[in-house]
């Protein structure tokens, strides 16, 4: 294949870093549309490389206000965005027969909104801190080819690290195949923050 992959891209806790505590060493703060945003020192060269490999997708709950306002200190000022919405998701997932109280409120602000602009065949990674085995399960019950996509956790307090950018650039040549580091027979979900400085494929 010549096509590059697609890389859906998060902002809370991935871009910006969530730490315990404000200003941590290796950090910048900022504020941004009301918000206090962290960016480790070392984040737009690790964008850069990523954005070397993929077509870098903004998925997030900023939405539209991903590109204006943090593309510019990452590089991404003009990626475009998949929209993300809790209303839309809720929606989605309740017309597909699930119940409400059934539903997971990470799950459902974006995880079920992929069909609508992810090709069942595309080639891609997602880079979240708070998706995991439960996503994975429901894009593969919707018809995506798990050969095909790859999901990877970040701590939500140290947002993106060069090690998770490893692993995303490592992972290219894999999309289109199953490989032995795919068994999701004990990867359990997690909630964000809980994943202790690791990144993990799911």
């Amino acid at each position: 294949m010549t096509e590059r992959p697609t890389l859906y891209l998060d902002i809370d806790g991935v871009i910006n870093a969530i730490p315990d505590e404000p200003a941590p060493t290796g950090y910048s703060m900022h504020l941004i549309d009301g918000y206090v945003i962290h960016f480790h020192d070392e984040i737009v060269a690790m964008v850069a490389r990523l954005a070397e490999c993929y077509d870098i997708v903004w998925f997030t709950l900023w939405n539209q206000r991903a590109a204006p306002l943090i593309g510019p200190h990452v590089g991404l000022q003009n990626a475009p965005h998949l929209h993300t919405s809790w209303q839309l998701g809720m929606q989605t997932m309740v017309t597909q027969g699930h119940s409400e109280a059934a539903i997971d409120f990470v799950l459902y602000a974006k995880t079920p909104l992929l069909k609508d602009g992810v090709a069942l065949d595309a080639r891609w990674i997602w880079i979240d801190d708070s998706h995991g085995r439960g996503d994975h399960n429901y894009l593969t019950r919707e018809g995506f080819d798990p050969a095909n996509f790859r999901l990877l956790r970040t701590d939500r307090r140290v947002g993106l690290t060069w090690p998770d950018v490893e692993r995303a650039v490592a992972w290219i040549p894999e999309l289109g195949s199953v490989t032995e580091g795919m068994d999701l027979g004990t990867v359990g979900y997690e909630r964000p923050g809980t994943t202790a400085g690791r990144s993990e494929p799911v």
